[in-house]
């Protein structure tokens, strides 16, 4: 090879191995770093596998100072990556105010659609990913398109988008931007208002009404409405805003939406200004109804005191009596009992408010509707026992069985668990909110790691049949459209590798929500074994995966599912137990290694569930243990419509239902409620 030519593989080596130090000094977050590598010749504007550049990762990594120092040394802001993504749909779609602030200085274009075949959307849509309405506003000020269509999307505007998912904030920005053209149809034929219907009633309402205003005054008088604001309201109607509009689509009217829980002064002034008090929307829902589904009790007593007539029915017989106690509010079904409601009151589905209680396993509701002496227990086809017995509560089902001289006397074996049979239900997603994490992602809603630790170096530690924990915990995420990756009989020093590279997964990024399983042998309340027979603990595992140390994840809910013993006998399998003095070969092989905590840093939106309390035991049969099992029957159950920590009460009842069985345990770090939201999914 001659000298010129080695000259320039020599340069090329050189500029290769600044160009990554370029990518690793902004995984890290290294302005320092990023500046010495340009300077040094890295190329800012590298493609990688994926098509994303560097300005990609500054932006997904909300470093306002990165991009602005990449920008600076000529990087281009409205290059795409494989998919289709610029630099400012990757901030966007995170909600990085500060990252899409400077794109936009740098001249970033906020009109760029991905190609048709990723979509069609652009920034503006992707910001409903968050709730960042700072991000929404920066890019219309900056010109972004309010109507704007997602072509590969159905043809969709952002204003689609936020009612689809039930973004309330900024599906109001949308509505009242002056260009934003509110009754836009996507190529279904649906409008935003229609798209908010099964999300967000509220929000459909709010834009429903929005279509049918006809002037500044009515569009005044809605928004106050919404807004609470009794001296606006007083202003609208004073200045002749129309009291009976109506939305086109639905029906509703201004009653309706202040119903949803509008202050009582605002409620008030539109009845004493002749507001139809038993007014319905095109499904039949009256004022009423509304404040009983929203647990409004405040706006529902008004309404009553106003003689709203509690005995009247939608189209399919629901009631307002119905509502209530599907939104589990004493009191509303309280005042309803005592204003007259029919207490047996029948759907179309045959289901009573009784039935509905029992599907909710609401003990305290049960005794308020038997307490009216008009409440029929005795009810042709599927009882309220039947019901709750179906949903896994059987102190409910007892409670009824006892009340008409049935009591169950059946053992325990009669509510054994079905092998396998964790069939999923798939319902209307949850949309997020204030104390409600996003769970929407496609097409995974999360990703999910199990690390199941069988065999170990000690021999009679054998964790048999624990396979079948792992396969049912499987089959029950990706049934539920979560992307799982699975590891066996890992040591210490593999499991905090393959923590590391789950947590650094860049897919993260992509979904919701995610998940840590880890299945061993434990030794106390926070201590299990790696199949080196090393020590790590539940901090440790937890402490990876705060927001310093893991950002992708940041403000999205992390659950960990810990399946070990926590007492001085470790779990029994064939019959056979282990204590907890097992002999290692060396003091430091049983040292335990921890993952420092970062400095000053509480663990935030986490859920730690261990399979049982301290001190006890979980079993473990040839089917696997009690707690994965009856774990996954719950999820699969009930997932579609019941929060997380809900749903841990769930599995408390159901374990305990058991025989020998313990509990489980949870602790809350800053946890909100968090829906997984089912879905079924394409490729899992």
């Amino acid at each position: 090879m001659s000298t010129s030519a080695n000259a320039v593989s020599s340069e090329c080596v050189v500029k290769y191995n600044h160009t990554s130090r370029l990518w690793s000094s902004l995984a890290e977050g290294d302005e320092k770093g990023v500046v010495q590598a340009l300077e040094e010749g890295a190329d800012v504007n590298q493609v990688s596998p994926g098509g994303g550049r560097p300005i990609h990762s500054a932006a997904l990594r909300n470093s306002g100072g990165l991009v602005r120092i990449l920008l600076n040394h000529g990087a281009l802001c409205d290059a795409s990556d494989d998919e289709g993504f610029t630099p400012l749909m990757v901030a966007s779609l995170n909600g990085h105010t500060e990252v899409v602030q400077e794109l936009l200085k740098g001249g970033a274009d906020p009109k760029i659609h991905r190609p048709d075949d990723f979509g069609g959307d652009t920034a503006l849509h992707m910001v409903t990913n968050t709730d960042e309405g700072e991000v929404l506003r920066t890019l219309l000020e900056a010109g972004a398109d309010p109507n704007a269509r997602a072509s590969g999307m159905n043809n969709m505007t952002p204003l689609h988008f936020a009612a689809e998912i039930g973004r309330k904030n900024l599906a109001e920005l949308l509505a009242n931007h002056p260009s934003c053209e509110v009754n836009l149809r996507d190529a279904r034929g649906l409008t935003p208002a229609r798209l908010a219907k099964e999300s967000c009633p509220s929000l459909s309402l709010y834009l429903d009404l929005c279509c049918g205003a006809k002037s500044r005054m009515d569009k005044l008088l809605i928004a106050a409405v919404r807004r609470n604001d009794a001296a606006e309201v007083r202003t609208a109607l004073d200045k002749e805003a129309d009291l009976s509009l109506q939305g086109p689509e639905d029906g509703g009217t201004l009653l309706h939406l202040a119903s949803q829980g509008s202050s009582g002064q605002v409620l008030q002034m539109l009845l004493s200004r002749g507001a139809s008090v038993d007014a319905r929307t095109s499904q039949g829902f009256t004022p009423l109804m509304i404040a009983a589904q929203r647990g409004a009790t405040e706006a529902l007593g008004l309404l009553l005191a106003h003689r709203a007539n509690p005995k009247l029915s939608t189209p399919n017989g629901t009631t307002a009596l119905h509502l209530a106690v599907q939104s589990q509010d004493s009191s509303a079904v309280t005042a309803l009992l005592d204003a007259g409601v029919d207490v047996n009151a029948t759907k179309a589905d045959g289901s009573t408010p009784l039935h509905i209680a029992a599907a909710l396993g609401a003990l305290g509701l049960a005794h308020l509707l038997l307490g009216d002496y008009l409440c029929c227990i005795a009810i042709e086809g599927r009882s309220p026992a039947q019901v709750a017995r179906e949903a896994g509560h059987l102190e409910f089902a007892k409670f009824i069985e006892q009340r008409i001289g049935i009591c169950d006397e059946s053992d325990d074996e009669s509510a054994q668990l079905p092998r396998e049979d964790f069939r999923v239900v798939v319902g209307q997603p949850v949309p997020p909110g204030p104390g409600v994490y996003r769970n929407l992602s496609e097409p995974y809603r999360g990703r999910v790691l199990i690390i199941n630790y069988r065999e170990f170096s000690l021999r009679i530690a054998t964790r048999h049949d624990s396979e079948r924990d792992v396969a049912n915990l499987r089959k029950m995420f990706r049934n539920m459209g979560y992307q799982v990756e699975d590891h066996q009989d890992l040591d210490l020093e593999a499991t905090k590798e393959v923590l590391n590279n789950f947590r650094s997964n860049e897919n993260l990024a992509k979904v919701d929500s995610m998940f840590v399983c880890m299945l061993s042998h434990g030794i106390d309340r926070d201590t299990f074994y790696t199949s080196d027979m090393r020590k790590m603990d539940v901090p440790a595992v937890r402490n990876m995966f705060k927001d310093q140390a893991c950002p992708l994840m940041k403000g999205k809910p992390k659950v960990f599912l810990f399946n070990f013993c926590r007492g001085k006998t470790l779990e029994s399998f064939s019959g056979h137990s282990i204590g907890d003095d097992i002999p290692c070969t060396s003091q430091s092989a049983v040292g335990r290694d921890k993952v420092p905590p970062a400095k000053d840093e509480a663990p935030r939106d986490m859920l730690t569930l261990y399979a049982s309390t301290e001190g006890f035991k979980a079993f473990r049969t040839n089917e696997g243990t009690l707690f994965v099992r009856s774990l996954c029957q719950t999820l699969a159950a009930h997932a579609h419509n019941t929060d997380m920590v809900s749903m841990v009460q769930k599995l408390d009842q159901l374990m305990t239902a058991r025989r020998h069985a313990t509990t489980p345990e949870a602790q809350s770090f800053a946890f909100k409620k968090f829906f997984l939201n089912p879905l079924k999914p394409s490729d899992a």
